[in-house]
């Protein structure tokens, strides 16, 4: 008889640790899906770029996050162009570089675009559009920084527009795949949902530089939602432009009521169930 009760003792501990390990994996697993961005973000990268007064001269591309263009080769959240980007002959791109951040609860949602150096070394003038875009980031987000800067030498004329854009309904961005070159499709794939911000720039002496900031923009990101980045500009023959940057950034913040309670009354849920289980055991 007392081997009985040990054996029944040992069989309801034995219960009690599983149905404890099942409900802290159960909370985990949770927790996980909470924090972990998705798995189906894609960062993209479209750029066109062509020469106004030669017929014929200009070059589309667009390159995905860990794709054929991308120098680092990995799928990382960051586009590397790589030294020497060279979409048409004498328009020379060196130190492109992209991101995308997605952040947990408390942190900042951040796509960055930059460049180290742009030279023309062209007998004409090159007009560049670019888009950086990437899809899931998670909300909730109210506010939106953005920033630009850049600085052109030798290139009196040359000009620069940048764009900011927010879309609630996660469409990815620099997109477009037409072969329609001037422009691609602005405002449909390229730069999907709202215009929150817009710069724009011209060089009037040979050494002038831009600086733009605004870190207070409302916006209504209450589920998953996509950023893009545009920026169209014009290089003089002989022009540089260095230390090209721009920028978009969201606090990701507690999500409100009922969002929040979800993955609580999961947790309630689950909890229930476990002491269900232990009790039906005992």
């Amino acid at each position: 008889m007392e081997a009985e009760v040990k054996e029944t003792d040992s069989m309801s501990a034995k219960m009690k640790s599983y149905t404890g390990h099942l409900l802290v994996i159960a909370i985990c697993m949770i927790a996980l899906v909470i924090v972990l961005p998705p798995v189906g973000a894609a960062l993209q990268v479209d750029i066109t770029v062509d020469d106004p007064a030669t017929v014929g001269i200009d070059n589309h591309t667009v390159i995905v996050d860990g794709g054929p263009g991308d120098t680092d080769g990995a799928v990382n959240g960051q586009v590397l162009l790589g030294n020497n980007f060279q979409p048409i002959t004498g328009f020379i791109v060196q130190g492109s570089f992209h991101t995308s951040t997605h952040a947990p609860v408390g942190s900042s949602n951040i796509l960055t675009s930059g460049s180290s150096a742009v030279t023309n070394s062209r007998a004409s003038p090159t007009h560049a559009t670019v888009a950086v875009s990437d899809t899931d980031y998670q909300p909730r987000a109210p506010v939106a920084a953005v920033s630009g800067s850049g600085t052109f030498t030798g290139a009196i004329g040359s000009s620069m527009t940048n764009n900011w854009y927010d879309d609630p309904a996660n469409v990815q961005g620099a997109n477009t795949d037409d072969g329609n070159l001037i422009p691609p499709d602005v405002g449909g794939v390229l730069t999907p949902g709202n215009l929150i911000d817009s710069f724009s720039f011209t060089a009037t002496t040979i050494v002038d530089s831009y600086s733009y900031n605004n870190p207070s923009i409302a916006v209504s990101d209450v589920d998953p939602y996509s950023m893009t980045l545009y920026f169209d500009f014009t290089l003089t023959p002989n022009g540089q432009l260095t230390s090209r940057g721009q920028v978009e950034a969201k606090e990701h913040v507690v999500p409100e009521f009922p969002t929040l309670a979800i993955p609580a009354a999961m947790v309630i849920g689950l909890f229930g169930a476990v002491l269900f289980v232990r009790k039906t055991r005992e």
